[in-house]
């Protein structure tokens, strides 16, 4: 990478800021995934495979609907309100405007529902246990953590997130018994993330005196134009991310996703630790492009990252029998192989926004995205007739790794490295 330094380049304080939000954000990720491996292995006991298998894919279907919703903001808003943070008045203009973007495709998520629970037949069958999951997204889109990131203050995130996943753990471990209770999951959820959403959207506008109004059409057009390509990458990651459990629960039923996603979860815990590292490193580096410091971090992430899975990988099985059981030893070699994808997932991504992005290449970052989340899926297609959660689990590293490859080869060109 190389040495330079922008004009404007951080003083200590920064870095300490830096370090900060990173702590505020591991020590979240951590919690929620502590809570994860709480809550997941009784939900599975309790409700059985087939209601487990439900509950995953759901949660799939509405995670797909929450990047609709997003937009991009997560990247390109968190970008402008860090750069301009100083301009009082023009982060209140981010802030309207993306909240109202963000209620309109709600409302277009909501109508592909509908359209979904009335015409297809899986959804039909559960048509009430999906209206209560969408509550959880109601909630997520009032929550403001692309604000609070922009922010660089990040410390009301792990707040928030917290306090609503254990009122929402709590609240499944004295109420679900049987695999019948299995429509309180969706009620839990989504209540303690509306609420979640509803007290930080308050303390955004409390903390920072913000203004409440509507934008004019032209700057509500001109927050989604910018954001719009940056959609387009995350609409693509989601397909990425959740293709794999709503393709398995599609073709190869519930019993299958729930399988699958026991040691999906798990890899998630491990890649969550990532995106910490790379949520507090982007803003930082879109404001300061501090690359020597850059250098360094992405450096002993990837040595401690190879460590970390190396060891995950000797001792999945032990992994698998202490958290599920040994009824799932289907689940180990599906660990396994995901987590040999985690040494190409983490170089992956930090090489992405926090390094091509801010060094205005964006296009290349979010069409390396594009082309290698319709290659997965496409491939997930070919291979139906034979698929197993084998396979799936396999095709993630032959995708991850073309991610990896055109970003490296972009780097070379542009002369990054």
């Amino acid at each position: 990478m190389p040495e330079k330094k922008d004009e404007n380049v951080n003083s200590d304080k920064d870095i300490k800021r830096v370090f900060k939000n990173l702590f505020s954000l591991f020590f979240l990720r951590g919690s929620l995934h502590f809570l994860h491996f709480i809550t997941y292995p009784f939900l599975m006991r309790m409700l059985g495979v087939e209601r487990f298998g439900l509950v995953v894919f759901g949660q799939s279907v509405i995670m797909f609907f929450s990047i609709i919703t997003d937009f991009g903001f997560n990247l390109s808003a968190v970008k402008q309100v860090s750069v301009e943070r100083e301009d009082k008045k023009r982060v209140e203009e981010v802030f309207n405007s993306v909240f109202l973007v963000k209620i309109f495709l709600a409302i277009i998520t909501f109508v592909i529902l509908l359209v979904l629970i009335n015409f297809v037949e899986k959804f039909k069958a559960e048509r009430l246990f999906f209206l209560l999951m969408y509550g959880y997204l109601v909630g997520y889109v009032i929550f403001p953590i692309w604000f609070f990131q922009g922010m660089e203050d990040m410390k009301y995130i792990t707040y928030f997130n917290l306090i609503g996943r254990f009122i929402y753990t709590v609240l499944l471990f004295v109420f679900i018994r049987k695999p019948g209770d299995y429509l309180l999951v969706p009620i839990f959820l989504s209540v303690s993330m509306i609420l979640t959403g509803l007290f930080s959207f308050v303390l955004a506008i409390k903390k920072y005196n913000l203004r409440i109004f509507i934008p004019s059409f032209q700057q509500l057009w001109e927050t989604g134009r910018k954001s719009f390509h940056f959609f387009l990458s995350n609409l693509f990651v989601s397909l990425y991310n959740y293709s794999n459990v709503i393709f398995i629960g599609l073709f190869l039923g519930n019993e299958a996703a729930g399988l699958y996603s026991m040691a999906e979860k798990i890899f998630q815990a491990v890649t969550s630790l990532y995106y910490p590292l790379h949520d507090s490193l982007y803003p930082y580096m879109a404001k300061f492009k501090n690359f020597s410091f850059y250098k360094k971090i992405f450096r002993y992430s990837f040595l401690l990252n190879v460590v970390m899975l190396s060891v995950i990988i000797f001792t999945s099985k032990w992994i698998i029998l202490i958290v599920y059981g040994k009824t799932y030893v289907q689940s180990v070699t599906v660990l396994k192989i995901l987590s040999a994808c985690g040494v190409i997932y983490l170089p992956a991504l930090l090489l992405g926004y926090p390094l091509l992005g801010v060094s205005g290449k964006d296009s290349l970052v979010n069409n390396s995205i594009i082309f290698a989340s319709v290659l997965h899926v496409g491939l997930l297609l070919i291979i139906s007739p034979l698929a197993t959660i084998y396979l799936v689990a396999a095709l993630t590293i032959f995708t991850q790794l073309i991610l990896l490859l055109i970003r490296l080869y972009g780097i070379s060109k542009v002369k990054l490295i």
